[in-house]
């Protein structure tokens, strides 16, 4: 159904990260709050959800910056970008599999992650990079 991507920008610019345990990975990676669209819904209503659901906060603005295919290979999934301001505490019970945490970065601590290898997922290192050079 395609997914959407969130950068979560708080009030005084950092972002807003998760790690997560990947089971494909075998590990917890360090990425931009994200999740699948359910049946029927728009990217823009996802992004709200899956925010509220994954770090606590919702978006009172949503600025869309493109997206990706994710391997066009073998897959049709594209993931939406959205970028996240105006953050209002706002949670919504995540997925039961989850074991979330979040953590907060500056962009160039971002960047950093993506130069050390900290960060290694191709929709959180895009998301980043279109942020950063919007």
């Amino acid at each position: 159904p395609g997914a959407v991507c969130m950068i979560p920008v708080t009030a005084d610019g950092r972002l807003l990260f998760v790690t997560q345990y990947r089971h494909a990975a075998r590990k917890r990676l360090l990425e931009l709050p994200a999740g699948t669209l359910e049946p029927g819904e728009e990217p823009f209503a996802a992004a709200a959800r899956e925010l509220q659901e994954e770090v606590g906060y919702r978006p009172t603005n949503l600025e869309p910056i493109g997206g990706l295919f994710v391997a066009p290979g073998y897959t049709t999934e594209y993931i939406h970008l959205f970028v996240c301001t105006g953050l209002e505490e706002s949670a919504l019970p995540g997925d039961d599999d989850e074991d979330i945490e979040v953590v907060s970065m500056t962009l160039d601590e971002a960047t950093a992650a993506i130069a050390s290898g900290d960060i290694c997922d191709a929709k959180s290192i895009i998301g980043i990079l279109r942020y950063a050079r919007r």
